[in-house]
């Protein structure tokens, strides 16, 4: 008889194991290895309230890794103050787990506790946010006049031309304004432009001045022009924030190189030592050792306030919808913090997406950041899709352990994204298989999270690293991949019109390793789907049993959202047949 491996047993009165829920709620988790209990409960009441209160509510297993299961129950007491314990069956007997350890029998202290839950420390993104999908636009390379107006310094590419690091095509605001009918088209509804302002470089992450667009681009009639236009639509619109480091040129930069110690800006660097030079070596702390791109010292209360009146500028000025914020993870979380209040003043609903790669958790507590770029999603979904270097099994556990590394609403606030500028496209990586990219879209379509399309994937753009993954749009219909045009159309067209693929819970319920295949559900209020995918290059027959509450009738017809062959729920089971490298999105009964 194996005991319960105590040492995976994981839970902190804290996020992500507690969090506020609806209604001054309690969201707990716990942690426990791979298979280990057979059933867990938690026993809570409130902390000012005698044991003759207690009260014992079941935890559902909502994910698991390749090492640990993970449970999750919602409490309820009023007034919100929350005292609890873990009680795990497992087939030696029977813990008791609180803040001092384990325990045989019920014991009289050491519970974890949540003193008071504040509705005000709930975690969400603004409402809209949730509704998004993204379409990422490089503006100089979307679309524009056919030539580059002959004053353009500088690299000066024309559209057939390849890329280059330096080149600027002549891409410019109008022209994304002009074809807002595509991008409508394709059912996204929240455009992100990468950075529009003054700069020495065509894209932008070498800010001049931030209360100045870009000429090349266009003007701030063409800016203000541009959101209008897309607010019509129903579309919002979110700028690139450069605020980590600037461009050589930026006017205090400038002051510091002319006035050295004696600059009054010189505190808003990070300056080792003076005089202050830019080459062989910078004597300032940069950019990812860029000299092009001095690093600002984002916790001088200056800088901050220099900073919190841009993000309100162009919220005022041109009635942005929120931020993109290049390299968040390298600002100050001060700043972050004084920015997000800022912002928030002058629009209460407004964005601030994070760039971060990795675990963005200590941003995301509620008065930094709102979301971050799930760069995790994109490695998973490249190794299952495009690289096959994972199976289902595995790929479900990659999923389960980013999901539930956050509380669950800031995790279904994280950007979904196959690719962007700072990377290959997903086409590219993955041989250029359409099957792989259609796979991969249908799923990032279905599952939680805000999802991003990088402009020209849906047409099947390809390139490897920068530059080659900055190619310019392509606007001739024949050269486009019309199937996989039209996948992305529908998928996109599922999610909008679902809310279970934007709100809903998700959980896993099969996966078949060796043949590829992977079953999930997402639900919400009255509405269940099932997403089934076959990864592999065969046939599946599925014969699923639903998780209990998944399925209201025991006999009847599950179709195909998506017009294949439907499947059937009989006795509480999914059944149907999976063509090779397909997707389907069944309508439980």
């Amino acid at each position: 008889m194996t005991p319960l491996h105590r040492d995976a047993v994981l839970h902190r009165p804290e996020l992500p194991y507690a969090y506020p829920g609806p209604g001054r709620s309690l969201v707990v988790r716990l942690r426990t290895g791979r298979g280990d209990a057979e059933r867990v409960r938690v026993v809570y009441r409130d902390r000012y309230q005698p044991p003759s209160t207690d009260r014992a509510r079941p935890m559902r297993r909502v994910g698991r890794d390749e090492l640990f299961d993970y449970y999750q129950a919602e409490l309820r007491v009023d007034p919100p103050r929350y005292r609890y314990w873990f009680v795990l069956d497992h087939p030696a007997g029977t813990l008791w787990y609180g803040e001092h350890g384990f325990f045989d029998d019920p014991p009289d202290q050491g519970a974890f506790e949540v003193p008071y839950v504040f509705d005000e420390d709930r975690i969400e993104a603004p409402e809209w946010w949730r509704d998004g999908v993204i379409y990422q636009i490089v503006p100089d390379r979307f679309a524009g006049p056919p030539e580059p107006p002959r004053s353009t310094p500088g690299e000066v590419l024309g559209w057939e031309d390849p890329p280059t690091h330096t080149g600027r095509y002549p891409g410019t605001l109008r022209g994304i304004r002009e074809h807002l009918d595509h991008v409508e088209d394709l059912g996204a509804n929240l455009l992100y432009l990468t950075p529009i302002f003054l700069s020495s470089a065509y894209h932008g992450y070498e800010t001049t001045d931030y209360y100045q667009v870009d000429p090349h681009l266009g003007s701030l009639d063409d800016l203000k022009e541009l959101v209008e236009a897309a607010h019509r639509r129903g579309m919002r619109v979110i700028l690139d924030g450069v605020f980590n480091h600037c461009g050589p040129e930026f006017f205090a930069f400038q002051d510091v190189l002319e006035k050295g110690e004696a600059s009054r800006y010189r505190d808003w660097f990070i300056v080792r030592r003076f005089p202050l030079q830019m080459y062989p070596e910078p004597t300032y702390e940069t950019w990812a050792s860029v000299a092009r791109m001095p690093k600002l010292r984002t916790s001088n209360p200056e800088v901050q306030r220099y900073f919190v009146d841009v993000g309100r500028h162009w919220i005022r000025e041109a009635g942005i919808d929120g931020w993109r914020l290049d390299v968040a993870n390298e600002v100050s979380h001060g700043f972050w913090k004084v920015f997000r209040r800022g912002v928030r003043e002058e629009r209460p609903d407004a964005v601030l997406l994070g760039e971060i790669w990795h675990d963005p958790l200590p941003w995301l507590r509620g008065d930094e950041l709102d979301s971050v770029t799930h760069y995790p999603f994109r490695r998973a979904c490249l190794d299952f899709f495009a690289l096959r270097r994972v199976g289902a099994a595995r790929f479900d556990a990659q999923l389960a352990r980013g999901r539930l590394s956050l509380p669950g609403p800031v995790h279904d606030a994280l950007v979904t994204l196959l690719d962007s500028h700072d990377t290959a496209r997903f086409r590219e990586l993955a041989g250029g298989d359409s099957e792989s990219q259609r796979l991969a879209v249908l799923f990032q379509m279905t599952y939680p999270g805000v999802p991003l399309v990088y402009y020209g994937d849906e047409v099947g753009l390809r390139g490897g690293e920068d530059p080659e993954s900055r190619r310019p749009m392509v606007w001739d219909p024949d050269r486009w991949e019309r199937e996989l045009h039209q996948a992305y159309r529908r998928a996109i067209g599922l999610r909008r019109e679902h809310p279970a693929l934007r709100r809903g819970e998700v959980a896993t319920f099969w996966v078949d390793a060796p043949a590829g295949g992977y079953l999930f559900g997402r639900r919400y209020e009255d509405e269940r789907l099932a997403v089934a995918l076959n990864n592999g290059f065969e046939e599946l027959e599925l014969d699923v049993p639903l998780p209990e509450g998944w399925a209201r009738s025991e006999a009847a017809g599950a179709p195909d959202l998506l017009g294949g062959d439907p499947f059937r729920v009989e006795g509480g089971r999914l059944q149907g047949r999976l063509a090779p490298r397909s997707g389907a999105v069944l309508a439980l009964p």
